[in-house]
């Protein structure tokens, strides 16, 4: 699977995105989303990340006759240009279902709101899937999706917790944390490794969005 898509919290412009929290070492080299609310039990990892990575992503690919239900998931790499990809890849492989059908997509971050295709995409794909080019790619439109100062569209941030709500819960989890520096940190939605004004700024116009239930838990 070929898939391109933005974080609006990291979002640089001229289509990149911060790579701060690999500058610092704080990207961990095993998946992050074993805990709640993702509770994936996924053995992704990598002893070196590439020196562009952005942060990890969960992908998941749902049945094309009904997006309710989850094929396979995978954990993958986000790369500052918006690739998402194996390690030493182009792509990402998943290699527990048949080739030559169509999926749904879904790709989750910590802290900012998932996003689900807007059609089912027939895989292996030859060009990206991209999320990042306008909002009718994503379910949900422009209620699901975010466009930047450049026109790029990104996944909105601010979901701290991760439950598909941007609600007071996130804001009270950003605030657990507020002024912690140098981790990785949920709380970091523009990932430069502090949690601070920046991320609340970010947060408060997304307060009360809510996503598709599909990516909700």
């Amino acid at each position: 699977a070929k898939i391109k898509v933005f974080l609006q919290g990291a979002y640089l412009g001229n289509g990149l995105m911060s790579t701060t929290l690999k500058q610092y070492n704080l990207v961990p080299t095993e998946q992050p989303f074993s805990q709640a609310p993702w509770n994936y039990n996924g053995t992704e990892c990598a002893d070196e990340l590439p020196s562009n990575i952005v942060d990890w992503v969960l992908l998941e690919l749902r049945d094309a006759n009904n997006f309710d239900q989850i094929v396979e998931q995978k954990a993958a790499l986000l790369l500052n240009n918006g690739n998402v990809v194996d390690k030493g890849k182009d792509a990402v492989r998943f290699y527990n279902i048949p080739a030559d059908q169509s999926y749904f997509i879904v790709v989750r971050h910590r802290n900012h709101l998932a996003q689900m295709s807007s059609v089912s995409v027939p895989l292996p794909n030859l060009n990206p899937y991209t999320f990042s080019e306008g909002a009718n790619y994503v379910m949900g439109g422009d209620t699901q999706s975010v466009v930047l100062p450049d026109g790029q569209w990104a996944m909105i941030a601010g979901d701290f917790n991760a439950d598909g709500v941007v609600s007071v819960a996130d804001f009270n989890y950003y605030q657990s944390q507020s002024s912690f520096i140098n981790q990785y940190l949920d709380g970091d939605c523009n990932l430069d490794r502090t949690v601070s004004v920046a991320d609340f700024n970010l947060y408060m116009p997304n307060a009360s969005v809510i996503g598709i239930q599909q990516i909700r838990y």
